[in-house]
């Protein structure tokens, strides 16, 4: 009897005691300072772009980031200028309180700081700082994390930029492998550019290319297709045109590049070519009429002739074609003017125009013809 009792006690005492214990327990952990599976909930991580782009709920996934907390080392300060700097945001969520801590990347392992909400400066472990350095999230930290962009130059112009269509790109991590970037630099639309006959296609990488090759198209069809180092030196068209550049790049695996991939850039492109022009005079006489015509002009390309006659001298359009004319005055006689035509496309062209004396042809009549002219018309009294 007396054992049958002391069991139940026993019992009774399991029942009541036990989950009280654990109440107790988990009261005490949850208010903890220390972070812990227990007390964490979840951790967000935020990019250097203001988007999530990590959520852990999972116990194991909680641990790994408290570890990285436990295992950095305080500093008295950060060991480079990190206020110029985006951090990574990794905040862990505690009952209804949030903990933030800016974790500023390098990619250099060795090199990378976790700031506190009280502004503490940690030195983080390179095992972890290796570990967030080889996901994704990263990917924004290193140098060249995307696809090439491009510059075309014009001369005494301002470059314009010329971006990616397509392309794989990848970089190489602290674990010594390639990881595709997701660092993304790719556009949808086509990039638009002008070309011009008697200019060089000046178009420069920012990471520059093992290869280069360019197909160009009118219309449909292909009218050239070799590497652009051909190009340069090969291509022209005689005709001012809407053509397509559709240019592809690589960029090859190797041991001295952190980086290797490939890429496809397509501009659309307003093709020029030179005007040409012609002068109806190089000497004049008063009384004369000037013509300069240009030939080969597009619709919106400027034309300015300027010249030292002393009034404003425009071009009009006269079916394809643009003529400017310049009326010679008796004012002009014996002096030579310049006359300068500078185009989007051309060069400065001078001409030089010399004015001279009007040549006056006498005619003589004898006076039987002139009497003869005037009677049968009678013009005058003085022949009746």
């Amino acid at each position: 009897m007396n054992s049958s009792k002391k069991i139940l006690r026993v019992f009774l005492f399991f029942i009541i005691f036990i989950p009280a214990y654990f109440a107790v327990y988990n009261i005490y952990v949850i208010s903890s300072d220390k972070f812990t599976v227990e007390n964490i909930t979840r951790i967000e991580i935020l990019g250097m772009d203001g988007e999530v782009c990590g959520e852990y709920t999972s116990g194991d996934d909680i641990k790994i980031y408290i570890r990285t907390l436990d295992n950095a080392t305080q500093i008295p300060e950060a060991n480079r200028q990190i206020e110029y700097e985006q951090p990574l945001i990794l905040t862990f969520f505690k009952g209804e309180k949030q903990f933030s801590y800016g974790m500023y990347m390098s990619d250099n392992p060795n090199n990378c700081i976790i700031k506190t909400s009280e502004g503490e400066f940690l030195h983080m472990n390179e095992k972890d700082a290796e570990r967030i350095l080889n996901t994704p999230m990263a990917d924004v930290i290193y140098k060249n994390n995307k696809i090439p962009a491009a510059s075309l130059i014009y001369q005494g112009e301002d470059p314009i930029g010329i971006y990616p269509s397509g392309g794989d790109w990848n970089l190489k991590k602290p674990d010594g492998k390639f990881h595709p970037s997701t660092v993304a630099n790719i556009i949808t639309q086509s990039n638009k550019a002008k070309a011009f006959q008697n200019r060089p296609f000046d178009i420069r990488f920012n990471i520059e290319p093992d290869v280069l090759y360019i197909d160009v198209k009118d219309g449909k069809e292909i009218i050239f297709s070799d590497a652009y180092g051909n190009f340069l030196e090969n291509f022209s068209y005689d005709a001012i045109s809407d053509l397509q550049y559709a240019l592809t790049a690589e960029w090859w695996e190797n041991d001295a590049n952190d980086y290797y991939g490939n890429a496809s850039y397509i501009i659309d492109v307003r093709y020029y070519v030179p005007a040409k022009f012609e002068i109806s005079h190089t000497e004049a006489e008063p009384g004369d009429i000037v013509a300069i015509t240009a030939y080969n002009m597009s619709e919106e390309e400027s034309l300015i002739l300027t010249t030292d006659i002393g009034y404003e001298t425009k071009f009009v359009s006269v079916g394809a074609n643009r003529v400017a004319l310049i009326p010679i005055s008796p004012d002009f006689v014996g002096k030579t003017f310049s006359l300068t035509l500078t185009s989007d496309v051309n060069e400065p062209i001078d001409y030089y125009l010399k004015i001279n004396e009007k040549e006056i042809n006498f005619l003589f009549l004898s006076f039987d013809s002139v009497y003869s002219m005037c009677y049968s018309s009678a013009c005058c009294s003085f022949c009746t």
